[in-house]
């Protein structure tokens, strides 16, 4: 439905890890069961984390990916995140710190 790269890498002139993260909109968090063999076949492995409570992490070397629900609360947090930074340089700093 919607892929956005999210994270540090998808912001120019922000240090960065080694690490692209990926961020993939389904319109039911449940739905992500059904992706699991799929994505496995491709060699990406599915992550169980607690913390993760409103998203699902799949991960293949460097690239992470997170499931999120369309439009939901986590879905715009990360993508107004990233727009604000792009946005704003002077603010980049803070992160880093």
């Amino acid at each position: 439905m919607d892929i956005q790269h999210i994270g540090s890498t998808a912001i120019p002139g922000l240090g960065a890890k080694p690490i692209i993260d990926i961020m993939a909109a389904v319109y039911n968090l449940n739905d992500f069961k059904k992706l699991v063999d799929p994505l496995h076949s491709i060699n990406y492995e599915y992550v169980p984390k607690k913390e993760f409570i409103d998203r699902k992490f799949f991960r293949k070397g460097t690239v992470h990916l997170h499931i999120c629900e369309y439009k939901s609360n986590e879905w715009i947090e990360k993508l107004l995140f990233k727009d604000f930074l792009k946005e704003h340089p002077q603010k980049r700093m803070n992160i880093l710190n």
